[in-house]
């Protein structure tokens, strides 16, 4: 598994400094406890929305839903015989989660639920619905297109039913129970069937495992990845390559108008400020690319002239088992942050001291920067953070600060957070951050003991 590190920075200001995209950590004496979660890990429970009965269970709990990525896996074309096969198919999806990078090295910052309504006949249907729950059908005649659709709003709503009040699905991924080779992305929702094969022939052309449409559908949907196939019926013009880039800005697509007529040095690319993955491509470079190395390939968007990716092989170009190419990765990590609070702040009052905590699920370090404003000498120097181990990866730290440092004036201690994980070059997207308000209490004598503050607020972009 990838190393993941975290750069704490801090920054000393006074109260008066600006701190007007911060929120504040104010310390208090008392914590409430934090409430417990609603859900078993592992266990089935039943629930009836409009009149359907089903069952949902959370299969992997990462930490508490606001501050997690909740994906639901949703059954439709199942049987009430068939819910074995389900939950079958959806184990072979969480592989995703336990071996391919970067959702097995983010695996703590998921919340994974299983939500099964039985189905009235099995499968789904080619051109128009069959007797399901949820209406799937392929888009077109089933041998020639693999999109699918279904009553989207019927699956929100049935899946908001389902799950406790304290769990909100950020991404619905549709299992579909059909063996030929489907899959689409409508934004919050995605379709997948259980098996695919090329040209849907089954047992005579290579077959697409379930848990490869799911990373190439979850790509769209949580990663916000575009296609880089150039199949698929559509045969994009340049003007629509254009238009659909400026409608969906995307980390792994662009284009160019007019197009390079040549291979140049990267260094001499006159349009470096129109390639999302421009920090990949190495200055040696030649663009466009034939290959290995992060450059720029003709050919994506469902077009063979007009629109170029990152990477020759890549997750986002087929739904085989090739690994995520290195922007595609950062897009989705990025992504990951984005729904997520890794990083936890609080502020206690313990006795003769205010105590700072910083709570991790990923690992970090930290550095530190001198204040911008002046600041009691001996102050700054009792600010030093002790970092915890588990597992032999950092993944905390604490600052005790003696009250009677503290100035009657209260000051305001600010902290990054920045990402500083190899596959992440666009670190301060990942920033999170908090303002530490350095203050006594309002009275020393309601200090003693060991009393808990309240969690800090985060600031996030």
């Amino acid at each position: 598994m990838r190393a993941q590190l975290l750069v704490v920075s801090l920054l000393l200001l006074t109260q008066t400094a600006s701190a007007q995209s911060r929120e504040r950590v104010e310390p208090q004496l008392r914590r409430t406890p934090p409430a417990a979660p609603r859900t078993t890990t592992g266990r089935w429970t039943s629930v009836t929305v409009e009149g359907t009965r089903g069952r949902f269970m959370t299969r992997a709990r990462g930490g508490p839903s606001q501050d997690r990525v909740d994906i639901a896996f949703v059954a439709e074309g199942y049987t009430r015989s068939e819910q074995a096969d389900f939950v079958s198919h959806c184990e072979r999806v969480m592989r995703l989660f336990e071996s391919r990078p970067p959702y097995s090295t983010y695996s703590k910052l998921f919340n994974i639920h299983y939500v099964f309504f039985p189905s009235t006949e099995s499968g789904i249907g080619r051109t128009k619905a069959k007797n399901t729950v949820f209406g799937a059908h392929f888009n077109k005649n089933w041998s020639f297109s693999t999109g699918i659709t279904g009553d989207r709003a019927k699956i929100q709503r049935f899946v908001t039913a389902a799950l406790p009040g304290d769990c909100e699905a950020d991404r619905i991924a549709v299992v579909c129970n059909d063996w030929r080779s489907g899959g689409t992305s409508w934004g919050k929702i995605s379709f997948s069937t259980r098996k695919g094969f090329w040209a849907n022939i089954p047992y005579v052309s290579p077959e697409w495992p379930l848990e490869d449409t799911v990373a190439h559908e979850l790509g769209h949907s949580v990663g916000g990845l575009s296609d880089e196939y150039t199949s698929g019926g559509r045969d994009y013009d340049h003007a629509k390559v254009l238009n659909y880039i400026k409608t969906w800005p995307s980390p792994n697509v662009t284009s160019f108008n007019p197009l390079p007529t040549s291979a140049v040095p990267w260094q001499s690319f006159a349009k470096k400020n129109e390639v999302p993955w421009a920090h990949w491509i190495e200055p040696a470079s030649r663009v466009p690319s034939k290959g290995p190395a992060v450059g720029l390939y003709l050919g994506a968007l469902y077009s063979s002239d007009w629109a170029y990716r990152p990477s020759k092989k890549c997750a986002m170009k087929s739904s085989g088992s090739a690994p995520f190419c290195a922007p595609c990765q950062e897009g989705l990590i990025l992504r990951f942050h984005a729904f997520s609070k890794p990083t936890r702040f609080e502020s206690t009052f313990e006795g003769d001291e205010l105590v700072l905590r910083i709570h991790s699920v990923l690992p970090q370090w930290t550095r530190r920067h001198r204040a911008r404003s002046r600041f009691p000498d001996a102050l700054w120097e009792r600010i030093q953070w002790t970092w915890t181990k588990k597992n032999g990866v950092y993944t905390g730290a604490e600052a005790r600060i003696p009250l009677s440092l503290i100035p009657e004036r209260a000051l305001v201690l600010e902290v990054d957070v920045v990402s500083n994980d190899p596959a992440v070059r666009k670190r301060e997207s990942t920033l999170q951050g908090a303002d530490f308000v350095l203050r006594r209490p309002p009275s020393r004598a309601n200090a003693t003991g060991r009393d808990d503050g309240i969690t800090g607020a985060l600031r996030r972009q």
